[in-house]
């Protein structure tokens, strides 16, 4: 079924990936807050899932391509897609300083990517069905497994190791085609790598999910010392069961935070928090939403140490929502949903939504401004100037520490802009990628075919 998750991908989209930086928006605006855009890719499929700082104040995308020796892309497709790691300097627009390719026979996608503070490379993690041939040095454990690989600052593989089961690991069941389902951060204390994830309990039954949550050692990986847990509905202290990851943080005690959506009793997803300790030790957790469907995407911990997360609600009979529901001709429509919870108690301290009156609005990445504020992205789907956000489909919203709309503004096209996926701060200003397949806002100049970053 993963197969043809991935196929059924390649099919629909032929797109480019795009990276905007966005300078002096003050106001409603379409555009005109743009510094810059650059477009990669190559004559194929390529997307972006993650996006990093690096210590140099450059930039890391990591993704996938299915492009082979053009374009951006130098190096052969190993086969299907492969894990696609670009390496960009901090000009503007930026410079490409690497990009590399990797992978097995069939299909590597990569979704989270790190980068040691001590010895500068970059640890890459994705899902891959290929087994041992081309890049990766280890046998197939059964279906999607997940693959991890060490980079020194060229892109050079210092090391791999490949970790699952025989089940369906990280299986996708395409409520939300573009959920990552992977977490990966270093800990405060520098020594550990923190992986979430997802781990099948059977090996036919996709809706049968648990959240998989491991502590491995940083130079070793996975050695004695490891701390490997699963959280599930039938754990006493916990009747959720959670399956789309959307979020991992690490609190000042070394605590930790696990956001993924939950169903239910009447089968209706949530947002769900769930607090563990520093071995893996369930604390407490907390359930957010409504009689319909509301999934988050991101998380952060902001300078206060709160937590606030966000994401998409299709509720409007909702205890904890507020703003306006905009629906059309009797169909629901989606809106950015932000909750902002204190990380003691997982309290709500606000919560706000925006979007327009058309379609569906899906808040996928959230970054802390250095006013204090958010800056929220995603996607929106309507017509111009209707709620919140004046433009079309990939949105970038400016709020206060408080949940206020300060600005909003949106770029793309009519035809397939998927929206923003990744957002990090740039020498104070955001920084937002996405893929599309051009036309309308994106240079045509640079676009590659196909599906471009």
């Amino acid at each position: 079924m993963l197969k043809s998750y991935f196929n059924s991908k390649k099919m629909k989209r032929l797109v480019p990936l795009f990276l905007l930086l966005f300078r002096g928006v003050t106001s409603l605006a379409q555009l005109e807050g743009v510094a810059w855009q650059r477009v990669l890719g190559g004559s194929g499929h390529e997307e972006a899932y993650d996006m990093i700082n690096t210590l140099d104040g450059g930039l890391l995308i990591v993704g996938y391509t299915t492009s082979s020796n053009n374009g951006d892309i130098e190096g052969s497709n190993r086969g299907g897609q492969d894990f696609w790691i670009v390496k960009l300097d901090n000009a503007s627009p930026p410079n490409i300083q690497w990009e590399k390719n990797y992978g097995g026979y069939k299909d590597d996608v990569a979704y989270k990517a790190i980068q040691d503070n001590e010895s500068g490379h970059y640890t890459v993690i994705g899902k891959t069905n290929s087994g041992r041939s081309g890049d990766i040095t280890y046998d197939s454990i059964g279906g999607f497994d997940y693959w991890m690989i060490e980079l020194d600052m060229n892109g050079t593989i210092v090391r791999d190791t490949l970790f699952g089961t025989s089940k369906l690991d990280g299986y996708n069941n395409k409520k939300l085609d573009d959920f990552t389902q992977i977490e990966l951060l270093q800990s405060r204390d520098q020594k550990h790598l923190v992986f979430l994830g997802d781990i099948g309990k059977t090996s036919i039954n996709p809706a049968d999910i648990d959240i998989w949550w491991i502590k491995m050692d940083r130079e070793n990986w996975f050695d004695s010392s490891s701390i490997e847990k699963k959280y599930n509905q039938y754990e006493p202290e916990n009747q959720y069961n959670g399956t789309l990851v959307s979020g991992l943080l690490e609190l000042s005690n070394n605590s930790y935070i696990l956001i993924s959506n939950a169903a239910d009793f009447y089968n209706k997803d949530q947002y769900w928090l769930l607090k563990i300790d520093s071995n893996g030790i369930y604390q407490t957790d907390r359930m957010v939403g409504g009689t319909k469907d509301d999934y988050p995407r991101d998380a952060i911990l902001d300078d206060r140490g709160d937590i606030v997360v966000v994401g998409q609600s299709n509720s409007s009979d909702i205890d904890h929502k507020s703003g306006v529901y905009w629906s059309i001709a009797g169909y629901p429509s989606l809106d950015f949903w932000v909750v902002k919870f204190d990380s003691s108690n997982l309290n709500i301290i606000w919560e706000k939504s925006y979007g327009g009156m058309l379609r569906e609005d899906i808040g996928r990445k959230i970054v802390q401004a250095e006013d204090g504020g958010y800056y929220l992205a995603g996607r929106f789907w309507g017509d111009k100037h209707t709620g919140d956000i004046c433009g079309h489909h990939s949105a970038l919203l400016k709020i206060s520490r408080d949940g206020d709309i300060e600005w909003s503004t949106a770029v793309g096209n009519s035809g397939s802009t998927f929206g923003f996926y990744n957002l990090v701060l740039q020498n104070g200003f955001p920084v937002a990628s996405g893929y599309s397949d051009g036309g309308g806002d994106i240079d045509p100049s640079q676009f590659h075919g196909g599906i471009d970053i």
